[in-house]
């Protein structure tokens, strides 16, 4: 039995993210009932849903997700761990394949157990402090599919389309 600990760093992120989503939706109302011209308003309206889309959509829901493996069961949630539970058996997946994700100064692993050509779940070496462990956990299970080079535009319509 192996569970997913998130480190440090990814909690005050998360925590961070919460803090900008209020601060974000503050602001939106602020924008919505100001005498801001529409010229200004529309294009800064339309900035601030996309970034809470990206940021609650695409980041808390499949990067911040809690992992519990078991035998050959993979249990997932995303939120954090507060989404509901997505229930896998690691023998379902074709395989894995990993990317690494350039940030300012460090470079985080990400790996991807992939189903039906798509990344079903999404495991971050930036959230997780047992990425390594969890990694080796899968390896042992499922094949390598290789490395996937990352691309942020690709990134961003995942989030709209999957």
């Amino acid at each position: 039995m192996l569970q997913s600990k998130f480190n440090t760093w990814s909690v005050i992120g998360i925590a961070f993210c919460t803090l900008l989503l209020v601060a974000t939706l503050i602001s939106f109302s602020l924008i919505l009932f100001s005498k801001i011209s529409l010229f200004v308003s529309i294009p800064i309206t339309i900035f601030i849903v996309f970034f809470i889309v990206w940021l609650v959509y695409g980041e808390l829901r499949t990067k911040a997700v809690k992992l519990h493996f078991s035998d050959n069961n993979l249990n997932v949630r995303g939120f954090a761990g507060l989404g509901r539970q997505t229930s896998y058996l690691l023998s379902e997946f074709e395989g894995y394949k990993t990317a690494i994700l350039p940030s300012q100064n460090l470079e985080y692993e990400y790996l991807y157990l992939m189903l039906d050509d798509k990344k079903k779940v999404k495991i971050s070496e930036f959230y997780h402090r047992n990425y390594a462990e969890m990694k080796h956990y899968i390896s042992q299970r499922t094949r390598n599919l290789g490395v996937e080079k990352f691309e942020f535009v690709k990134e961003i319509k995942e989030v709209f389309i999957s």
